[in-house]
């Protein structure tokens, strides 16, 4: 039996936009957390999760936002276009 080892996220920490597909770090501040897209490619799915294929190698290391990445996109769009709720 062969075991292969892939960084994986649950489906609600992916989010497709303009035809590309992102995950989120995240990074705590003074009390806050900031988000950071990072532009991804997916491989198998299965049980609700989804293996990672890291364009950028250094975000291997990074702690990311493991669902809710929809809600992040949106209110990343609505900070760039300034809407309210």
């Amino acid at each position: 039996m062969w075991i292969h080892k892939m960084y994986a996220l649950s489906t609600e920490g992916i989010v497709s936009d303009a035809g590309k597909t992102y995950a989120f770090t995240v990074s705590r501040g003074k009390g806050s957390y900031t988000f950071h897209p990072v532009e991804i490619n997916t491989g198998k799915e299965e049980n609700g999760y989804v293996e990672l294929k890291l364009i950028d190698k250094q975000s291997l290391h990074a702690q990311f936002a493991l669902n809710g990445a929809y809600y992040i996109l949106s209110e990343m769009k609505k900070a760039e276009t300034g809407e309210d709720d």
